[in-house]
């Protein structure tokens, strides 16, 4: 039954997937490969990834899907599964589709990205991603998506607001962890994306819990 939930989503956001890849192809392509992309790339994914799950929460409430959803033979417990996975995999699929124009672009530079440094950024971009929708879905879910609505708009500019303020309160200390190379391993990445794999178990049983308790 996730499985058809998942599907479910799919095709309601199919055009919107095709263009927001349409539109990431055309920032990126013109992006020489020696640019910082790994920061870009974490701030576009996650971009794009709210793009998706807001405008589905969107169509879902105009078409009283969830309404629908909850006459099935379904847990609402299924429904937060389908969401989180839904989550998942956008954000791996964006992070993906991110990942691959500099790599194919970097075989005719002079100095080709190592496979190190694209799953580092691979890895970044997924975990900033789940970070954040692990923190606002529970919201979400208590809510519905208009009810929430300040706080995805906010999600949306959460991700810059904290790497300006950061600068600017930790510039010398960001620069110097920067220039060590430790942010730029992707053992330290891999560990950051476990900590958000757990991050978001512990976010959908809170949204599991939440989400029983809303009336539909």
């Amino acid at each position: 039954m996730v499985r058809a939930l998942l599907m479910k989503d799919l095709m309601l956001l199919r055009y919107r997937i095709l263009f927001g890849l349409a539109l990431s192809m055309f920032a990126l392509m013109p992006m020489r490969p020696s640019a910082p992309r790994g920061m870009f790339g974490a701030m576009m994914t996650h971009m794009v990834v709210t793009a998706f799950l807001t405008q589905l929460g969107g169509l879902e409430e105009r078409s009283r899907g969830d309404v629908l959803v909850s006459l099935l033979p379904l847990g609402r417990g299924d429904v937060v599964r389908a969401r989180y996975l839904l989550l998942g995999g956008l954000a791996a699929a964006m992070a993906t589709f991110y990942v691959v124009p500099p790599a194919v672009l970097s075989l005719v530079a002079p100095a080709p990205l190592s496979p190190g440094t694209l799953a580092t950024w691979w890895l970044w971009c997924a975990t900033l991603t789940l970070v954040l929708w692990s923190m606002s879905l529970p919201v979400v879910f208590r809510l519905g998506m208009t009810g929430s609505q300040i706080l995805i708009n906010a999600l949306m500019f959460t991700p810059l607001l904290l790497a300006m303020t950061a600068s600017r309160l930790f510039g010398p200390q960001i620069q110097s962890l920067v220039q060590s190379g430790w942010l730029a391993t992707a053992w330290t990445a891999l560990g950051a994306l476990g900590l958000a794999l757990a991050l978001a178990y512990l976010s959908s049983l809170l949204s599991t819990r939440l989400y029983s308790r809303r009336d539909l």
